[in-house]
């Protein structure tokens, strides 16, 4: 609903734009099914999109196939941030032409240190990068 949770909005909206001597900040929401995390988190991906801080976001949803399982996390992720930068598309595609293999492997950690957080490591970026994940215990 429009104009509810404006506070913690707010207040979420706040703690990304301040400055932080750590190279990365995660603003972990917890809470009982059915509060509004989901719609928070949403609500949170659009005010991000608007600013031009928001490189990825991924629902997860036990009830569709695409969307419970953590490979496709992992892939969505290098995705989109290949999509934000060129530097990182690069890093991304030696990965995958070295070992083909990351793409379906089973050893998500693997995964996801090869192709989000290696690539990652050179990008100096001003602005917030933002990522929105919902529903991770799903």
């Amino acid at each position: 609903m429009p104009g509810t949770r404006t506070a913690l909005l707010s207040e979420i909206t706040a703690w990304i734009q301040a400055p932080s001597s750590e190279s990365c900040k995660i603003y972990w929401l917890t809470g009982l099914a059915g509060i509004g995390k989901t719609a928070l988190a949403n609500s949170v991906a659009i005010i991000a999109a608007e600013k031009g801080w928001l490189v990825s976001s991924f629902f997860f949803n036990r009830m569709s196939d695409e969307r419970n399982k953590p490979a496709r996390f992992v892939t969505t992720l290098a995705r989109d941030l290949a999509g934000r930068n060129t530097g990182i598309a690069d890093a991304i595609a030696v990965r995958l032409n070295y070992d083909v293999g990351l793409r379906t492997t089973p050893d998500i950690d693997r995964q996801f240190q090869e192709l989000v957080i290696e690539p990652c490591k050179n990008w100096n970026r001003l602005e917030p990068a933002v990522f929105v994940v919902d529903a991770l215990d799903e």
